[in-house]
């Protein structure tokens, strides 16, 4: 059965996050497709309710190749699902309806879903990181730029940094509110560029974010939290950005 609807782009703000593909373990009989000329991309619906340990996830294949992508379609381990996609034209992306629902684990700050991608008889191996870090989010409202400072004096407080490659021809604006959705976050100040602060918090715990860039190439992330731990799972979550 096909659960795909074909999109050029979206109107609505919506936070993707690059898959990766294990190219140097693709294996099938079409040899002239070159697996670096696609991306595919994901959306993670969180569970609609707290305790609840199952998501739906969104799947988008675009295509930077010059030939049209036929028998396409994904396998995932979880439940043994296969979902059928569109064929997908050069320049296109054909994206899929919700997937699931996918158990993860919500003892841990990330689960891991595998699988396989398959074009025309050939496939590769695909990995998916559902940042469940993300779920326990919420903005710290009424922070100014005084507090943070005043914040981040006090207490202890781990970092953890990374870097959000970036196409170039997203607007400030419009990355400011992919990342504020992502991270479920209040902006406490916005300066130059991309330059500026969010505050979310956690169960016990506080967190900042740092961004700082033109967008042009790359985003600097800073994460500092109180929980070391989570500093690091929500800094290397947001690596996989698709901006």
């Amino acid at each position: 059965r096909k659960t795909t609807k074909k999109s050029r782009s979206s109107k609505k703000s919506k936070v993707w996050q690059e898959a990766t593909l294990k190219t140097s373990k693709a294996e099938g009989s079409n040899t002239t497709f070159d697996w670096n000329d696609l991306k595919v991309l994901y959306r993670t619906y969180p569970p609609k309710n707290e305790g609840q340990n199952d998501v739906m996830l969104t799947v988008k294949i675009v295509n930077y190749s010059d030939e049209k992508l036929q028998g396409t379609f994904l396998k995932l381990r979880e439940g043994n699902q296969s979902i059928e996609l569109d064929d997908v034209g050069p320049d296109e992306s054909v994206e899929s309806k919700k997937i699931g629902p996918i158990s993860i684990n919500l003892n841990s700050y990330a689960t891991e879903i595998r699988g396989s991608l398959v074009i025309a008889g050939s496939s590769v191996p695909l990995k998916m990181i559902v940042s469940s870090c993300i779920f326990s989010l919420s903005p710290i409202y009424g922070v100014s730029q005084e507090d943070v400072t005043e914040m981040l004096s006090s207490g202890e407080w781990s970092s953890s940094s990374s870097k959000i490659e970036t196409s170039g021809s997203t607007d400030h604006v419009k990355i400011k509110a992919i990342l504020k959705q992502f991270l479920q976050a209040h902006e406490v100040e916005s300066g130059d560029g991309l330059n500026c602060i969010f505050a979310s918090k956690a169960i016990g715990s506080k967190v900042l974010v740092l961004i700082k860039g033109s967008g042009t190439k790359a985003i600097k992330v800073d994460v500092k939290s109180t929980d070391g731990d989570l500093a690091k799972a929500i800094s290397t979550s947001m690596k996989r950005i698709a901006l």
